[in-house]
C-alpha cells in the first residue's frame, strides 16, 4: 500500500470495510473469499478494503505494541463500520478459535458495525450442501473464546485480559459471537430460499435456522410450503414427501400442537413400514417420534410399549452404544420419569448420558439435554446438591451457547426454580419463576404448554408463600388454557385442577376442595394409573384433608393404600413417599391425641 500510494494509484483509497481472516489460510482461497462476497455488490469500485497483508506494513507489525492494536485498531473498526470476516471450512471455522480474530467480532459488535461472512465458491457449495439442524448446532457447540489461541502467547494473555474487564467477561463474549453466528447463518439461508422460492429443500433449511432461534410458528409456515412443493414435484406417495411432512409434524410438536404433530406421526409410520420395511431407518425414527408423543400426551403405558420396541430395533440394527440407541433409552427414561419409575429413568439418563459424552462431547447439546434431565431424576429422588450441580453446569453452557433467552437455556433456569422452591429459597425461586415466565411467553406464547406449566409452578410458590390471591390467580389462568388447548382429560388440565384444589383446601373452602380432588383422582386413574405418583400425591392431599375435617376414618385407608403402593413402586428414598408417611404421622398423631382428650373429658 505504502508503494501504490506513493505512486498515486488509483487502487488505493481510504478503506470501508475491514478483512478479518486467519493467518493460516491460502492466500488465493481468502482473495477468492472477497471476490465471492463483493461480486454482486451494487457499488464495486466503492469498495476499498483494509486488509493487512497490504495494509500494515509487515516489517513493522509485530514490533507494534499491545496497546496499539487494542486502541488504535480498536477505533480504525469502528471508523471502517464494515467488518467482514473470511471462514473456513465452513462447519468449524478457524477464525472462531483464534482470539485476535474473536475479538475483532466482537469490537465490530460492540461499535455496531455492520457485519457480513464471506466463504469462498468451493466453501459456500460445501455449507449449503451440508447445512442442517446437527451441522448448525455442532458449529455452535465449539465456540468457546477461552480456548482460543493466538500466535503470541502474550496476545493471547493481553485479549484474554482484556475481555474479563468487559462486563460478563467470556460468557458475554461467546454470547455474542453465537449470537452473530446465528444471525448471518440466517441470513444466508433467508437469502437463498428467496433466490429458490420453488426449492423444497431451500424451505427445509430455512427452516432448520428458524427453529434453532425458536421461531417456530414461521418454521411451521416454511414447512408447510415446502411440504406443499414436495408434493407437487414428487408426489404424495413418494418418500421424500413424506419425509417433509414428518418434519412438519415435529415443529407442529414444538408448538404445542399435539394431536396433529400425533395424527402425522402414526401416518408417516405406516407408510414407512409398508414402503421399506418394519426396520428401516426411517420407520423406526417416525415409530420413535410417535412412541415420545404418546408419552407427552398421557399415553404412558402405549408410550412404553412403543419405545422399547424402538429400542430392541436400534440395538439389534445399530448396536447399544450408539447414538441413536441412546436417544431412544433417553426418550424412555423420561417416560419412566413421569410414569414414577425413577431408579429405572436414573440408570438409563446415566447410561446415555455415558454414551453422549464419548460420542458427541461434554458440551454438546444433546448431552447437556440429558445431563439436564438427570437432574430432574436426582432432584425427586432427593440427591438436591447432585441435582443443582447438574443444572448449574448445564446452564452455563446454555447460556454460552444459545443465549440467556433460549428455550433451552429457560428450562434449566426453571428446574433450579423448581430445587429452590423446595427447598424453601422463596425469593430467589421467584425471581427465576418470573424471569422463565416473561421468556416462555416471548419465545413460545403464553399459552404454550411449557408456558403454562412455568405458571402452575410459580402460583405453587405462592401458595407456599401466602400469596394466596395471586395463586388463584394464576391456577384459574392455567385450567382455563390447558382445557382450551390440551382438552378436559389430559393430565396437564387435571395438574391444574389439583393445584387449585389444593389451594382451596388452605383456604379452608373445603366443598370446592373435596370436589375438586375426587374429580382429579378419578381422571387421573383413568388417564394415567393408580400407581402414579401423580394420582398417589393427589390421594395423600385427599387424605391430609380429610384428617384436617375429623374425617380419620376415611383418611387412615387412603394413608395406607398410598405409602404401600409407594414403598413397592418407588423406594423408601423417594421424595413423594417420605412426604406421604411425615403427614401420616402427624395426623395419626393429632387424631390420637384429640381422642385421647373427648375421651378424657
Amino acid at each position: 500500500v505504502e508503494k501504490l500510494t506513493q505512486d498515486n494509484s488509483p487502487l488505493v483509497g481510504i478503506a470501508n470495510v475491514f478483512i478479518s481472516h486467519a493467518w493460516r489460510y491460502h492466500f488465493l482461497d481468502v482473495i477468492d473469499a472477497i471476490d465471492n462476497h463483493f461480486k454482486d455488490h451494487a457499488n464495486q469500485d466503492s469498495v476499498i478494503v483494509w486488509f493487512d497483508l497490504f495494509s500494515n506494513n509487515q516489517h513493522k507489525a509485530t514490533t507494534l505494541p499491545f496497546e496499539w492494536w487494542s486502541t488504535t485498531f480498536s477505533e480504525a473498526i469502528r471508523d471502517f463500520g464494515h467488518t467482514v470476516m473470511v471462514l473456513s471450512p465452513w462447519n468449524d471455522p478457524i477464525p472462531l478459535k483464534r482470539a485476535w480474530c474473536l475479538y475483532e467480532l466482537y469490537q465490530s459488535v460492540q461499535t455496531k458495525s455492520t457485519f457480513e461472512v464471506a466463504m469462498s465458491r468451493k466453501e459456500e457449495v460445501k455449507c449449503w450442501t451440508n447445512l442442517n439442524e446437527d451441522t448448525f448446532r455442532n458449529m455452535l457447540s465449539r465456540i468457546d473464546v477461552s480456548n482460543a489461541e493466538a500466535f503470541m502467547e502474550t496476545d493471547r494473555q493481553r485479549i484474554f485480559a482484556a475481555v474479563e474487564q468487559e462486563e460478563g467477561g467470556f460468557n458475554t463474549l461467546n454470547a455474542t459471537v453465537l449470537s452473530t453466528m446465528k444471525d448471518w447463518v440466517y441470513k444466508m439461508v433467508n437469502q437463498k430460499s428467496t433466490e429458490s422460492s420453488d426449492n423444497p429443500s431451500t424451505k427445509t433449511r430455512l427452516a432448520v435456522i428458524c427453529q434453532s432461534q425458536d421461531q417456530f410458528d414461521k418454521a411451521e409456515q416454511l414447512l408447510e410450503e415446502a411440504h406443499a412443493l414436495g408434493v407437487a414435484k414428487w408426489g404424495a406417495n413418494s418418500l421424500d414427501a413424506a419425509s417433509l411432512r414428518l418434519s412438519v409434524g415435529r415443529v407442529k410438536e414444538k408448538r404445542g400442537k399435539w394431536q396433529e404433530a400425533l395424527d402425522i406421526y402414526s401416518d408417516c409410520w405406516r407408510f414407512f413400514a409398508k414402503t421399506l420395511g418394519d426396520e428401516h431407518s426411517k420407520t423406526v425414527f417416525a415409530m420413535g417420534l410417535y412412541g415420545s408423543l404418546l408419552r407427552l400426551r398421557g399415553k404412558h403405558a402405549d408410550a412404553e410399549r412403543v419405545i422399547v420396541q424402538t429400542i430392541s430395533i436400534k440395538e439389534r440394527r445399530l448396536g447399544v452404544n450408539h447414538i441413536s440407541t441412546a436417544q431412544s433409552k433417553q426418550s424412555l427414561a423420561v417416560a419412566y420419569t413421569v410414569m414414577g419409575k425413577l431408579k429405572e429413568a436414573d440408570a438409563l439418563h446415566r447410561e446415555s448420558i455415558t454414551t453422549f459424552k464419548l460420542k458427541m462431547g461434554n458440551e454438546h447439546s444433546t448431552t447437556l439435554t440429558a445431563m439436564n434431565n438427570l437432574g430432574s431424576v436426582c432432584r425427586q429422588l432427593g440427591n438436591l446438591d447432585e441435582a443443582e450441580e447438574l443444572y448449574k453446569e448445564v446452564l452455563v453452557q446454555r447460556e454460552i451457547r444459545l443465549g440467556p433467552h433460549s428455550r433451552d437455556t429457560l428450562d434449566t433456569k426453571q428446574c433450579l426454580a423448581n430445587l429452590s422452591n423446595g427447598r424453601s429459597n422463596f425469593e430467589q425461586a421467584e425471581v427465576l419463576y418470573r424471569e422463565c415466565i416473561e421468556g416462555y411467553t416471548k419465545v413460545l406464547g403464553e399459552n404454550h404448554h411449557t408456558t403454562l406449566m412455568c405458571i402452575g409452578n410459580c402460583a405453587v410458590l405462592y401458595r407456599k408463600m401466602g400469596k394466596l390471591q395471586q395463586a388463584e390467580e394464576l391456577y384459574n389462568k392455567c385450567y382455563i388454557a390447558r382445557k382450551q388447548v390440551l382438552g378436559e382429560d389430559h393430565p396437564d388440565t387435571f395438574d391444574a385442577l389439583s393445584m387449585l384444589a389444593n389451594l382451596y383446601n388452605v383456604q379452608k373452602k373445603n366443598e370446592e376442595a373435596e370436589k375438586l380432588y375426587l374429580q382429579v383422582m378419578s381422571g387421573y386413574k383413568t388417564c394415567l394409573s393408580e400407581d402414579h405418583p401423580k394420582f398417589l400425591s393427589c390421594c395423600n392431599n385427599y387424605a391430609s384433608m380429610l384428617a384436617s375435617l375429623g374425617r380419620w376414618d376415611e383418611a387412615e385407608p387412603l394413608y395406607e393404600t398410598i405409602i404401600e403402593r409407594g414403598e413397592v413402586l418407588f423406594g423408601a428414598q423417594h421424595q413423594g413417599l417420605q412426604l406421604w408417611k411425615k403427614n401420616y404421622r402427624l395426623d395419626k398423631a393429632r387424631h390420637e391425641k384429640e381422642t385421647k382428650e373427648m375421651e378424657a373429658d
